[in-house]
């Protein structure tokens, strides 16, 4: 069989689609390239992102704890009692809430390790005073 001979013009078109698709590839392994580069620096920000936001709560957690009645400070809240102050004088001196004041006042009358440790004895309600369930309602131990 006998082979049909080339034009010039048709292996140089051949040789200009080869080098064109040559180009196309190199051109695609380029941005290829770029965009893993761009998903490797993004990834690591994501990392970063997810270990700040997990530091976010456990820091809001620790926050949230410091919201409550500091048990150290409740014989303080027990030695005002103790002197005849009412829960809401207390709470004004202290620049508490009602609520607070009582809290405060539960820990120590609970005998908590902080209580004891300050050298502050708990003092139950049963004292010839007002107990706390009283005066919160405003009624008289005695009633």
């Amino acid at each position: 069989m006998v082979q049909k001979r080339r034009s010039a013009t048709q292996v140089r078109a051949r040789e200009r689609a080869r080098q064109a698709a040559a180009e196309a590839v190199a051109r695609q392994e380029r941005l290829l390239e770029a965009a893993e580069g761009f998903f490797g620096e993004t990834l690591g920000r994501e990392e970063q992102r997810e270990e700040l936001e997990k530091k976010i709560v456990a820091l809001r957690d620790e926050l949230a704890g410091l919201d409550e009645p500091a048990p150290a400070a409740a014989p303080f809240v027990r030695a005002m009692k103790n002197e005849g102050l009412q829960n809401k004088d207390i709470a004004d001196r202290l620049e508490l809430s009602s609520g607070e004041v009582t809290k405060y006042l539960r820990m120590s009358e609970a005998g908590s390790p902080a209580a004891d440790a300050a050298g502050e004895p708990a003092v139950s309600a049963r004292s010839g005073e007002r107990s706390e369930e009283s005066a919160l309602v405003g009624g008289d131990a005695s009633q």
